[in-house]
């Protein structure tokens, strides 16, 4: 569905403080997440593959200050801001909360 890639294009610069393995690991969990959450797998459409980049993104936030560096500053990824993203594209109700998983990185 996603690939390492896929999320490093979406990290830019601070893809170099992760290896493949520790993005793979945070892409198992967005897949669980998301099935969880979903109650089936996700489709190959550009709306589940969203999801998915942001639910392994936001697996990284939790270990390194994840930002953007545009033309004229720096704009931080906040993790709740990234996980409301993935809640509006699920349409999940506001009473139920996505929880974190502690990875190892």
């Amino acid at each position: 569905m996603i690939t390492v890639n896929d999320v490093k294009e979406f990290i830019d610069t601070a893809s170099s403080d992760f290896n493949d393995s520790q993005i793979q690991n945070c892409i198992d969990i967005a897949l669980l997440r998301f099935e969880q959450i979903k109650q089936n797998p996700p489709q190959n459409n550009i709306i589940d593959k969203k999801i998915l980049v942001l639910l392994a993104v936001s697996e990284l936030a939790n270990s390194v200050n994840l930002y953007w560096k545009g033309q004229e500053k720096t704009n931080i990824i906040k993790t709740k801001d990234v996980i409301a993203e993935v809640e509006r594209l699920l349409k999940v109700p506001n009473s139920i909360p996505i929880g974190f998983i502690n990875i190892e990185v």
